[in-house]
């Protein structure tokens, strides 16, 4: 799983690697896949992105909470809402 840079749910779930492959997920929802997870390098965004802590390149601050840039060019930003903000900095930060 280390090579996985972030996971996307839409309508089915992606994984998403770090050389820039996209894999149809095995699982069927977001929490199954955050269960087989290591949370010292995945982090839950919101409800349709999970990111692995190396795939994190920087954070603004937007007024719904925070804006994470990925260095995968496949993302713009993922909204990060401010009830999670707290979280996601302390897991940053350890």
């Amino acid at each position: 799983m280390q090579d996985i840079a972030c996971i996307e749910k839409d309508e089915l779930i992606f994984l998403h690697t770090f050389e820039g492959k996209k894999y149809l997920s095995d699982y069927q929802t977001m929490d199954e896949i955050e269960q087989v997870l290591n949370p010292a390098h995945f982090y839950r965004a919101n409800r349709q992105f999970i990111l692995n802590i190396d795939a994190i390149d920087t954070l603004k601050p937007t007024y719904k909470g925070l804006s994470v840039k990925l260095r995968l060019p496949a993302f713009a930003e993922i909204e990060v809402s401010r009830e999670k903000v707290t979280t996601l900095k302390q897991w940053l930060n350890r």
